[in-house]
């Protein structure tokens, strides 16, 4: 799937599930206090809006040869004093917030595979080198910042976001890489893990995972048929099976059975109650050590 106009609904899914996360990482970046991110109405750019005018951040997501463009203005707010002239720790934050930003505003089915932040003088210019045209979709983001607003926007597709910066963009390992430091003395460790407690306790990348969406199957019984006997199946023919209609149905997530349970009403829909969950087989590998194998020489005769 490729960046259209028409991402732009799946753009305020996406950011309705992630909007928690999305004022963290606004937050932690920008060094302000984002309490909560609520997405618009999917919209389309104009030209000719005034909003889009003045110095703003840019984050472009790329993704292929083109990118969805998180705009932040100048007028929101959101800015820290440093952000024109980011230094090696500015620089540090801002590309983690294009990679945070790459999982949590893009669509699942849609992978940044690299991000640029740049803070741009004339943001009208900014985007019409992006090639952000007339039409884009548009989808507006507001911030709770401190008791104010701040409106955040999100432009797709950019078709030539390279123009932003003049050259290819950095990789995501070079440019969250600080400046070389003095060696420091390595914590005291004390063995012992951290205790994951909730979802937001996890990877960022393991988040993501949690997020995708796979095929759930109950199944209510199996059988194997000759190809000639399914040839003669026709309206009102019944197919016997030899599962027991009190045995429990299989629930299934990518052919795996997981869970069984019976078959329960909701309302006016089918549902299933679960019994019992499904372990993984478990597999067992030996531990012994292997046979040392000696070679015996034999000393040439002479």
């Amino acid at each position: 799937m490729s960046l259209s106009a028409d991402t732009a609904a799946k753009i305020v899914e996406a950011c309705r599930e992630g909007a928690e996360e999305i004022a963290g990482a606004l937050s932690r970046a920008l060094d302000a206090e984002c309490t909560s991110v609520a997405p618009g109405d999917p919209g389309v750019f104009s030209p000719d809006d005034a909003t889009f005018s003045g110095t703003a951040l840019v984050v472009a997501l790329l993704v292929d040869n083109a990118a969805a463009l998180v705009v932040v203005p100048q007028a929101s707010g959101l800015l820290p004093s440093w952000a024109a002239n980011p230094d090696p720790t500015g620089e540090s934050k801002l590309a983690t917030l294009g990679q945070e930003l790459g999982l949590l505003v893009l669509p699942p089915d849609l992978m940044a595979t690299d991000f640029k932040s740049v803070y741009v003088e004339d943001l009208r210019e900014a985007i019409q080198k992006a090639g952000v045209v007339d039409g884009a979709g548009l989808v507006p983001l507001v911030a709770q910042v401190g008791g104010n607003e701040a409106t955040l926007y999100v432009l797709v597709p950019a078709n030539t976001p390279s123009n932003l910066w003049g050259k290819a963009p950095e990789t995501p390992a070079a440019a969250a890489a600080p400046a070389p430091s003095k060696p420091q003395a390595a914590p005291a460790t004390t063995g012992r893990q951290r205790r994951v407690r909730s979802v937001r306790d996890l990877p960022l990348f393991t988040q993501s995972l949690l997020r995708v969406k796979v095929p759930v199957m109950v199944t209510l019984a199996e059988v194997r048929q000759p190809l000639s006997q399914i040839l003669q199946l026709a309206p009102g023919a019944i197919l016997q099976f030899s599962k027991s209609c009190e045995e429990p149905l299989d629930l299934q997530v990518g052919n795996r059975t997981i869970a069984r349970g019976e078959a329960v009403k909701v309302g006016d829909k089918f549902g299933l109650r679960i019994q019992e969950i499904v372990l993984p087989e478990e597999r067992f590998v030996s531990l012994r050590p292997r046979k040392k194998t000696t070679a015996t020489i034999t000393p040439a005769r002479r």
